[in-house]
């Protein structure tokens, strides 16, 4: 009983040896120098306070920045999984007002078309509207939504190579099945190319036809037209004086060194090394196996060496 007690004294007084109070007792008489010796073997039994050495403390500091430097990165990893994941629900809700649009219009959206008026040029992408005089409005592809969130990756933070002074949202359409060759020129112009998307319901194997990605073809610049590896039937139709070897539209793997337009046109392998794809069909997934496309960054490339994986055969 007497020693919890004292360790009740202990953690009272933080520590310190407790104080020694002797009784008195009726009829004795402490001998001279009793309570010093008694408080002296007290102090001894119940230790006297200290502070932390140096080595400690380095220790303490030591184990502190391990911990720090095991939870960073996977606070990291759970950061960049969260915006894989955003970007997947972006581009699945994109590719279903897409599917929608076909239902309503028979045709996918355009992929880029321009009209001349009185009032100037107004040109049309799938993404932004771009009228004379007023800021980029939403495009085709959204039926006169005003707000449209989804239309940005959380993981880019680049520019449109298409419109550079235009908002730009880090994913391509696919123009070489389904968005259709981007118009050139204008109908009398010479080498007029006209815009003809797919039509609702003519996308071969839907489920295996990329139509949105995740779009990239330098560390800043995105270009929102996506492009197969090796050249369309549209693209044969539409581009054949640059579709053959050396030429500017040649496939991605030309021996003679073209193609350099078909990889600005390639994907970005941006969510810790995949790239994120909707399809025809609706659903959105994440592909990690990239071909690397020519004179690129080494997260840019295609999600084939062929053009099953976007509408081809």
């Amino acid at each position: 009983m007497a020693r919890n007690r004292h360790s009740e004294h202990q953690s009272e007084s933080g520590g310190q040896c407790p104080p020694y109070a002797p009784r008195s007792f009726v009829g004795w008489a402490l001998p001279a120098g009793f309570s010093e010796t008694v408080e002296k073997k007290r102090c001894k039994f119940f230790g006297a306070p200290r502070a932390f050495s140096l080595v400690e403390l380095l220790v303490v500091i030591g184990i502190i920045t391990l911990l720090i430097g095991i939870l960073l990165p996977t606070l990291g990893k759970a950061r960049e999984d969260a915006k894989r994941i955003s970007c997947l629900s972006n581009l699945h809700q994109i590719s279903i007002a897409a599917i929608h649009y076909a239902s309503t219009s028979g045709t996918y959206p355009a992929s880029h078309y321009v009209v001349s008026n009185d009032s100037g040029t107004l040109t049309f992408d799938w993404d932004w509207c771009y009228l004379p005089g007023q800021q980029p409005k939403p495009g085709l592809l959204w039926l006169g939504e005003t707000q449209m969130p989804v239309n940005r990756c959380p993981s880019w933070e680049g520019k449109q190579f298409n419109y550079p002074g235009a908002p730009y949202c880090g994913y391509n359409y696919n123009v070489s099945y389904i968005g259709g060759e981007p118009q050139f020129g204008m109908p009398d112009d010479p080498g007029f190319i006209r815009c003809l998307p797919a039509r609702a319901g003519g996308v071969s194997h839907p489920s295996q036809a990329a139509m949105f990605g995740d779009a990239e073809n330098s560390v800043f610049w995105c270009n929102t037209y996506m492009r197969s590896p090796l050249p369309s039937p549209s693209e044969l139709q539409w581009l054949s004086f640059g579709t053959s070897a050396g030429g500017f539209w040649a496939a991605y793997n030309d021996p003679a060194g073209g193609g350099s337009g078909r990889t600005n046109g390639a994907q970005g392998f941006r969510h810790r090394g995949s790239s994120n794809v909707c399809f025809a069909d609706g659903h959105a997934e994440s592909i990690r196996n990239i071909i690397a496309a020519p004179h690129m960054p080494k997260e840019v490339g295609f999600l084939a060496r062929d053009n099953s994986v976007y509408g081809g055969e």
